[in-house]
């Protein structure tokens, strides 16, 4: 499983994001990390559920975490689950998580 996610499951409730931000936002953060570590038991349960993988990956690019997504779409490549090779869902999700990291970190480097 993914280091991120469980990282994610074992921080303080609001971690330093309480002091900077208002309440609405602790909130959205807090809810945030529920949906992340249900994911990561369901992922635990279920490893070769394709869905819920492609579940993560848009959660990962719907707040704007690119560099989670690319990690745990090459983490599961690199581990070859072969159930995934067959599914058309799942490497349309990696072709947007690569297109989404191609735009931008294209514009980070220079010639």
């Amino acid at each position: 499983m993914l280091t991120s996610l469980k990282s994610v499951c074992h921080r303080q409730e609001g971690d330093d994001y309480k002091s900077s931000h208002g309440n609405c936002f602790v909130r959205y953060y807090r809810y945030l990390r529920w949906v992340l570590c249900y994911i990561a038991a369901e992922l635990t349960a279920r490893p070769t559920d394709v869905s819920l993988r492609i579940r993560l990956l848009r959660l990962y690019l719907d707040t704007e975490r690119v560099t989670d997504a690319y990690s745990h779409s090459v983490e599961v490549e690199l581990h070859s689950v072969p159930c995934f090779r067959d599914e058309l869902q799942w490497y349309d999700c990696l072709t947007d998580v690569f297109e989404v990291c191609v735009f931008k970190y294209y514009l980070l480097i220079e010639f």
